[in-house]
């Protein structure tokens, strides 16, 4: 009797709860400096253009390039969003209450083939990380990593996640 209301119960929260599908990491290599006329800056960076003139000081950010990938737990992926700029990162989904759905990130940035950072970090939606890079001929290279959670799936399905549930002792 209790088994099958267990297993009532939990097909019931599956199909109630919604999902959510695979997050998604955003990485972007920008060119900034200061101009005596800031051009306005492009539409991806509209979330993040304040934090980045408080930071790093400059009035003119220019995305060189950027990629999009999904962000999987325990995956590890080459990201590259620039000609000379990649990212080699590992990703694991943050278990700390503060993370707030957050990934912990073994990040490894070069440019080329010369490695300019090794480091953990940790990540969260709405709360982007970012690395100075080398001097540029055109200004200051900054790197931008942002997550962007992905939306609940519709049908409370998860793409490639199945639901196990046992009927066994453990």
């Amino acid at each position: 009797m209790f088994r099958p209301l267990l297993l009532l119960l939990l097909l019931l929260a599956a199909a109630v709860l919604p999902a959510r599908g695979e997050d998604r990491l955003w990485s972007a290599v920008l060119i900034a400096n200061n101009a005596a006329s800031p051009k306005d800056p492009p539409s991806e960076l509209k979330p993040v253009v304040g934090r980045l003139k408080r930071l790093f000081g400059y009035n003119q950010f220019e995305v060189l390039g950027n990629e999009t990938k999904s962000l999987g737990d325990g995956a590890e992926q080459e990201f590259r969003p620039g000609k000379q700029f990649w990212l080699k990162i590992k990703a694991r989904r943050a278990s700390a209450k503060e993370a707030r759905g957050g990934y912990l990130l073994n990040l490894e940035l070069y440019q080329d083939k010369r490695a300019l950072v090794d480091t953990v970090a940790m990540i969260a939606p709405e709360s982007p990380l970012f690395f100075r890079g080398p001097l540029h001929a055109r200004g200051q290279i900054i790197i931008v990593l942002q997550v962007l959670p992905s939306a609940p799936v519709p049908g409370g399905a998860v793409p490639g996640r199945a639901v196990h549930v046992s009927g066994g002792a453990q």
